[in-house]
């Protein structure tokens, strides 16, 4: 080989190498975790008021968002319809009006899960008053008339719900009835919502207690995982407000038919400020019978972790997950109902948390990451979920701009929220997308004893423009989340370019 051969070589190795350095190590160095966050993507339209946004992915990649927003200006509903969007290769579709409650009830609090076996997506809310199920195929979402028929569930008070899938297609929902019956309730259906039996009281709130943020979560071996907040009531511990007070868990190792008895994970005492308690519990399972929990503990809101190794049967000491005085002084805290917690495929436990701002924290090797900052400031209701085993899909509520006009306008002020959305690729290995084939079951039928012309439920007309899930804000609402395949690609076309120089030099000099 000659000189200038040597030269070109060396030089595209070289290129090679710096493209790989910059194209990928400040991705894994921001904490080893995640890659950058994309740019928020607003989900919800904008000026519509929305709120409680819930968040699942399936198999095949699809990320599914369920939301409630104020549609009629005229209703005494702070939220009236329940919104659907997907986000799919990159594209979101323009959100539908998917369901309404009936008699023009209030929507609040959907949750969201994804069938597997049937591949349908189903949607459980509260009218604030009672819940109602329906379902509609994975493939066919976005039409609002695939949406099932609503079902009531036949609880009353009931609020908070949240649904989980298990293996085999059977839904399991837990919730907790407000005054007066102040407990923990379970409900399932095995036939994909059908019909459901809802006769199972897991916990009852002592009488300085009311009970606020509940969780189930499937395990292994059949099991059922499910954590709950205990509220002190206003006026206990010289509370100024209600900030937590106890949280509790309880499992099921026969698929929901019979629970433990509930143990208090942490409750306030000496080691909290006056107007904390623990509360806002997250749950999640993992490899080998791992369950973990994360919560707002002492001394103000702050994040406490505790996890078992044996299916919730035995419990290691709980542990901050960040010091104290993490996030220059601030701390990892607050109450701000954005506590959630999801497993990739190595089996890491990612911890989503909304304090003075939002963060991710990983699990691994039996201790948290530092802390990746993905917003500089606090919005509320922030969920999760993992896809592909490991994309991390993210929603919250309420933007910077919106925060701003708060503080400009004072706390009684009316702020519109929005729903946005947030992607990012972790190291973790990627599960290959599954093709689903949905299953038609025909709509749900009416449990027994409820009125038929209260489960009909209007069919907006579908509106199904795709969007790109960047470049929906203004450049303000963007900054801080860039991508970074663009440098990667340009760096190895580079490479690749100078290789082919080098190449043709070669062949030229052997022709000669």
């Amino acid at each position: 080989m000659r000189d200038s051969e040597r030269w070109f070589s060396c030089l595209a190795i070289m290129i090679t190498l710096l493209t790989l350095f910059l194209g990928v190590t400040p991705q894994i160095a921001a904490q080893g975790t995640v890659e950058d966050w994309s740019s928020q993507t607003l989900l919800s339209e904008e000026g519509v008021d929305s709120y409680h946004p819930a968040i699942v992915a399936d198999p095949s990649g699809t990320v599914h968002v369920v939301w409630v927003a104020k549609l009629d200006e005229g209703s005494a509903c702070s939220y009236d319809t329940l919104m659907y969007a997907t986000v799919e290769n990159g594209m979101r579709s323009s959100p539908i009006e998917a369901l309404v409650s009936p008699d023009g009830r209030c929507v609040s609090e959907p949750t969201l899960a994804f069938a597997p076996s049937g591949g349908c997506v189903h949607v459980v809310w509260s009218d604030l008053h009672r819940l109602y199920h329906s379902s509609a195929r994975a493939d066919q979402a976005t039409d609002p008339r695939a949406w099932s028929e609503r079902v009531e569930l036949g609880l009353t008070n009931a609020r908070r719900p949240h649904l989980v899938i298990d293996k085999q297609g059977h839904l399991h929902l837990a919730c907790h009835r407000a005054e007066p019956y102040r407990e923990v309730v379970y409900a399932y259906s095995d036939d994909g919502g059908n019909t459901w039996a809802t006769s199972h009281r897991i916990a009852s709130a002592p009488t300085d207690r009311w009970i606020e943020r509940v969780e189930l979560a499937t395990g292994a071996d059949n099991a059922l995982h499910i954590v709950w907040t205990e509220e002190y009531l206003p006026g206990t511990f010289d509370f100024n407000m209600s900030r937590g007070g106890a949280v509790c868990y309880a499992r099921s190792t026969d698929g929901g038919r019979s629970w433990s008895q509930p143990l208090v994970v942490d409750a306030k005492d000496e080691r909290y400020q006056q107007d904390y308690g623990a509360g806002e519990i997250a749950i999640t399972t993992a490899d080998h019978g791992e369950v973990h929990l994360v919560w707002a503990g002492a001394p103000a809101g702050h994040r406490w972790h505790q996890w078992s190794s044996d299916g919730g049967l035995t419990w290691r000491e709980a542990q901050l997950v960040a010091p104290i005085d993490a996030l220059d002084g601030v701390g990892l805290r607050f109450f701000n109902n954005g506590l959630d917690l999801a497993p990739d495929s190595a089996g890491r436990v990612h911890l989503l948390s909304s304090s003075d701002h939002l963060a991710h924290v990983v699990w691994d090797d039996h201790q948290w990451s530092a802390i990746d900052v993905m917003l500089d400031y606090n919005p509320v209701w922030c969920r999760m979920a993992i896809g592909n085993g490991n994309v991390l899909h993210v929603v919250g509520a309420t933007l910077r701009a919106e925060r701003d006009k708060i503080r400009e306008a004072g706390s009684e002020a009316q702020v519109i929220k929005s729903v946005w959305y947030t992607v990012a690729e972790t190291a973790a290995p990627r599960i290959a997308p599954q093709a689903i084939t949905p299953i038609d079951t025909g709509y749900a039928k009416v449990t027994e004893g409820a009125d038929a012309a209260a489960v009909t439920t209007p069919r907006p007309t579908a509106h199904l423009e795709r969007r790109s899930v960047t470049g929906e804000l203004s450049p303000e609402e963007q900054e801080g989340g860039t991508s970074r395949l663009s440098p990667l690609l340009l760096g190895a076309a580079s490479a690749a370019f100078l290789l082919v120089v080098v190449s043709a030099h070669r062949l030229s000099r052997g022709t000669r």
